[in-house]
């Protein structure tokens, strides 16, 4: 099997990226440029990074690469900006940073269109809840759940997205006002963890689509990144599938509240540029596909950095962000309910209580 992926990678064609370091060669001089880096984010100033490119052994710059005489314009959709102006969705970007040092470098992003998250269902299963009230309160819970989360594509361009997601939970609190968190007349600690478990990336096959066929073949990766495009549902709606085990809650504090319970996922759903699809995919062959692990022990040339900017130094992206907070506290509430239920008929509390 060794020597059959040999073979089959020896065919595959890798394509020269570049990024904020110059290829280095002792016996070839290059002359530094400018390195452009800006994440654009549609409601907010744009902001730009500017340096210049370095050679590996250029120790007297090690620190200190910035570009301080250059002179940055941004325009959109061909009109000159103050530098604090907001970035809209379907603005065309245009950075262009000068420099009498390094010359001049320019780059172009379009700001994508908002894609609405229009449903989210939450499926529990395998659920053990425990709960003491005799001495403060203490819960403890386990669970596997999926996420049906349903996106509506309604623009026509192809389009390029990022998910990301975050547990949320009450932190801990320490207050003597017995309205707020009902704690008595006495200083008390709450507090709760939540962990939202572990996600299956093959959950859904829209995370695996840009694992190519010889990589399937060879048995992929599941350290995939939830980037995706819309190739397979443009302009329609489109249900991510989303499966998580082991997830744990717990929380403790002097009595019962039902603060204490809030708790849940923010989940972000970024629509991206081609410029922050491409570097996220070059992230991924480089981090976690077989070319990147090929040319790290020499059987496959370099895999170097993705740059849509005009020296070939730097990357310029730009997104739009649409968040949705799934919010357990009603089933955190329900599942303790039905834990003290099976408690009152009997059933042992260190046998813990499933639930369908």
């Amino acid at each position: 099997m060794d020597i059959l992926k040999k073979l089959l990678y020896s065919v595959v064609p890798i394509i020269a990226l570049t990024g904020c370091y110059t290829d280095f060669n002792p016996d070839q001089y290059s002359e530094s440029v400018i390195c452009l880096n800006a994440v654009i984010t549609a409601g907010e100033p744009v902001t730009v990074s500017v340096q210049h490119t370095w050679r590996y052994n250029d120790r007297e710059g090690l620190d200190d690469h910035e570009v301080k005489d250059a002179m940055v314009s941004v325009y959109a959709n061909g009109e000159l900006k103050e530098p604090e102006y907001l970035a809209q969705e379907g603005d065309e970007i245009r950075i262009v940073a000068e420099s009498k040092s390094y010359g001049t470098a320019e780059a172009t992003v379009k700001v994508p269109q908002s894609i609405p998250i229009v449903k989210v269902e939450f499926i529990p299963s395998s659920v053990q809840a425990w709960n003491d009230n005799e001495d403060g309160f203490t819960a403890d819970m386990r669970f596997n759940y999926e996420i049906k989360l349903t996106i509506s594509d309604n623009n026509q361009d192809a389009d390029y997205f990022r998910l990301a997601y975050t547990p949320f939970y009450f932190e801990g609190e320490e207050d003597d006002n017995p309205d707020n968190l009902d704690s008595g007349e006495e200083s008390m600690n709450f507090s709760s963890y939540f962990s939202s478990g572990r996600l299956d990336f093959n959950s859904d096959p829209i995370f695996r689509e840009h694992i190519g066929i010889v990589e399937s073949m060879l048995g992929g990766y599941e350290d995939l990144w939830l980037f995706f495009t819309d190739r397979m549902f443009s302009g329609q709606d489109y249900t991510l599938t989303l499966r998580f085990d082991d997830a744990w809650f717990r929380a403790v504090g002097p009595e019962y509240c039902e603060n204490l319970l809030d708790c849940g996922i923010t989940f972000e759903l970024l629509s991206i540029s081609r410029s922050y699809y491409d570097r996220m995919n070059y992230l991924w062959q480089k981090n976690s596909g077989m070319i990147g692990d090929l040319a790290d022990i020499g059987l496959a040339d370099p895999v170097w950095g993705y740059s849509n900017v005009s020296t070939g130094a730097g990357i310029v992206v730009a997104r739009t962000m649409m968040t949705f907070d799934l919010n357990l506290k009603d089933f955190m509430i329900n599942a303790l309910e039905e834990s003290e239920s099976k408690q009152v008929q009997g059933v042992p509390r260190e046998a813990g209580v499933s639930l369908p």
